[in-house]
């Protein structure tokens, strides 16, 4: 078996092990367990300490969660835009809706097709 070292990129194990469940509103707060997911205006490591409603936003104050963007707003990646929205970067990089709209289907996440629709 191997022998289990700590130095300083790999410190000792921690003692105790926490489940974190984005759903439950919690994210894993490096050295503090579970943590409650943060709003707008909380610091941030990365999506997952942010709300559903916000995203990290690295160039505030190395790390800031920020409010989701709605709908024609310029973003750059797909967290950016409000839930039910996607970054299309094709279009100059903004936030259009991933729903059907006058039977037309836009592109969803991934660039795949988000719901195919029928005409009425």
């Amino acid at each position: 078996m191997a022998e289990v070292r700590a130095d300083a990129q790999f410190p000792e194990p921690a003692a105790t092990g926490y489940l974190c469940y984005l759903a439950d509103g919690l994210f894993c707060d490096l050295g503090t367990g579970c943590a409650a997911r943060r709003g707008p205006g909380g610091a941030c490591l990365g999506n997952e300490s942010c709300a559903d409603t916000a995203f990290c936003d690295y160039t505030l104050a190395g790390g800031t969660c920020v409010a989701r963007k709605p709908a024609d707003a310029h973003c750059v990646g797909e967290d950016e835009c409000a839930k039910g929205y996607y970054c299309k970067s094709s279009t100059g990089a903004e936030c259009l809706s991933a729903l059907c709209d006058n039977s037309a289907c836009g592109e969803g996440p991934g660039s795949q097709l988000a719901f195919i629709c029928g005409g009425t």
